[in-house]
């Protein structure tokens, strides 16, 4: 490559980094003149500022007080945020030798859950009560095929059902 080659490509990017610190000077002469304004700023000044402030602040509250009325029989309907919806059924497959844990609701939505302990830590005491009722329908007649389904069915039994004391081990 030649000079004549390289000036241009040079210039222009001279002329980007002088234009990059003349803009950055403009900008720290502006700033610079805004603290010294802010310091030349009088003490009534900063007085009538902090009192405009403070007034404010004072209506605000005035607007945000509540008033307790003990004679008001106006009665609300509260609905939940967050609607329960009922476990109706559940599946237990395999793949790559793990047993996966398909939760399905009312409403046909899913869940699938990786391991029966993260199925525990997500459940709530409704929840396991809902699949435990679904477990005993489906054991009612019929015992365990595998593993998974006999896990099942011993843990959840253990969780819900009394201790039999004249049990034998």
């Amino acid at each position: 490559m030649s000079y004549d080659d390289i000036r241009p490509v040079f210039e222009k990017y001279f002329d980007s980094n002088v234009a990059f610190l003349q803009k950055t000077k403009e900008q720290m002469d502006e700033e610079d003149s805004r603290a010294l304004k802010r310091l030349n700023e009088s003490k009534e000044e900063k007085a009538a500022k902090k009192q405009k402030l403070e007034e404010e602040v004072e209506e605000l509250k005035r607007h945000l007080q509540i008033v307790p009325n003990d004679e008001d029989d106006v009665y609300t309907e509260a609905t939940r945020l967050a609607r329960k919806v009922p476990v109706v059924d559940y599946e237990i497959y395999n793949q790559n030798n793990k047993p996966y844990y398909k939760i399905k609701r009312a409403d046909s939505s899913h869940q699938l859950f990786l391991s029966f302990l993260s199925l525990l830590r997500n459940f709530d005491r409704e929840d396991l009560e809902a699949l435990w009722s679904l477990v005993k329908e489906n054991f009612a007649t019929t015992k365990p095929k595998n593993f998974s389904d006999d896990f099942l069915l011993i843990t959840l039994g253990a969780m819900f059902e009394k201790l039999d004391i004249h049990a034998q081990i």
